[in-house]
């Protein structure tokens, strides 16, 4: 191999991640190859949080419908066709993986399948066949955590999850973290009796403590069984189951010969079970331990108009603000389209702005977002 067949950056994996960095050298005129033994598109578009929240609009539907018996609306008969709904979502996924192979080929970006191997340091070999380049990029994502209690090889994870045609009658979550709370949402929507195993006290430990109780007894009242501090001995067979700035960031290295770590702060996260469950910057635990003087602002909105109006009565929202400065440290927020009311507090943190600050914007009403103002 000579330095003519040479890349200035191998991407391995195509995920978010590595479509983003790929791209944006190649468009910035190196010659860049991309490298993935899965179908272009990675866990995001393909086998997580894009076709999760396509199978979750189902549940919202028939959990906005069941809300609503005795206020005008008749849910009986309303049900979700499982095999309609997992059409829907392929009608997304199908077409991921050429569409993205042809966006980076318009950037000049060679599409490479196959496991990758590294052979030297500047040299690895796809199924055997090699290539050499200045730079790598790893951006190969993660797998599950293997167990190794006795059948656990009859397992499946949640790839397969979200590509079951049927769905069983029963089906057991392990594990009490963002997978299983969503999954079991949608499971049990579906008529499902879903149960979580976790082996901790306190499922969800990312999460305000208080609306994580809230999340479980909203889960409960749907039919999710939670079974703490309990762990799987062994299973036997019946017959009766933040990617994308991160790779932006590390293409901007790579094109300026920097070293910029990624900014985090202001990053929210949520859980999409139905009501979502949301949060933002620190716990309230956290904030008190970094020495701040922390506002606490509780609320409870299951009794506000935008919940009324939806015939939701569990939701609310913690805030915390630094009392020595008026920012918000810190947002949680659980119940109906607050996963989009948490970007404004992510905003506000990473602006620095002071809780007067954001409380001052006016919004449009009556949206969600009016609420905005009444729970800082």
């Amino acid at each position: 191999m000579n330095n003519s067949d040479e890349y200035d950056l191998i991407v391995i994996g195509a995920g978010m991640a590595g479509v983003a960095a790929a791209n944006k050298c190649g468009a910035a005129g190196w010659r860049v190859a991309i490298v993935d033994a899965l179908p272009y598109g990675g866990t995001c578009a393909l086998r997580g949080c894009d076709p999760k929240k396509i199978l979750r609009r189902g549940v919202e539907i028939v959990d906005a419908a069941r809300l609503m018996e005795g206020k005008g609306i008749d849910p009986s008969g309303l049900k979700i066709n499982w095999s309609d709904l997992m059409a829907h979502k392929r009608g997304f996924t199908d077409p991921v993986p050429d569409k993205m192979e042809k966006g980076l080929t318009g950037n000049g970006v060679e599409t490479l399948h196959g496991a990758a191997r590294f052979t030297g340091t500047n040299t690895l070999e796809v199924d055997g066949q090699p290539y050499q380049s200045k730079r790598f990029l790893i951006a190969a994502g993660a797998i599950p955590r293997p167990v190794s209690f006795t059948g656990a090889d009859l397992m499946i994870d949640s790839t397969d999850f979200l590509n079951l045609e049927t769905l069983p009658k029963r089906i057991l979550f392990v594990g009490g973290g963002f997978v299983s709370f969503e999954f079991a949402h949608i499971a049990a929507r579906a008529g499902v009796k879903p149960i979580i195993i976790d082996r901790g006290a306190r499922p969800l430990s990312a999460f305000d403590p208080d609306l994580v109780e809230m999340l479980i007894a909203r889960s409960a009242a749907v039919g999710v069984d939670l079974r703490r501090e309990t762990e799987i001995v062994s299973i036997t067979a019946s017959d009766v189951g933040f990617a994308v700035i991160e790779g932006k960031v590390a293409a901007s290295n790579m094109l300026k010969e920097q070293k910029i770590v990624p900014d985090y702060s202001g990053i929210p996260t949520a859980v999409f079970t139905v009501p979502e469950l949301a949060r933002v910057g620190m716990l309230e635990a956290e904030a008190k331990e970094a020495g701040h003087d922390v506002d606490v602002r509780f609320t409870d909105t299951g009794g506000w108009y935008s919940n009324y109006r939806i015939g939701e009565t569990s939701a609310a929202a913690k805030v915390l603000v630094d009392k020595s400065d008026g920012k918000i440290l810190g947002a949680h927020l659980f119940g109906p389209e607050y996963g989009e009311l948490i970007n404004f507090f992510g905003l506000a943190i990473k602006m620095g702005l002071t809780a007067k600050q954001l409380k001052s914007m006016t919004a449009v009403y009556p949206s969600v977002g009016s609420d905005l103002g009444s729970l800082i």
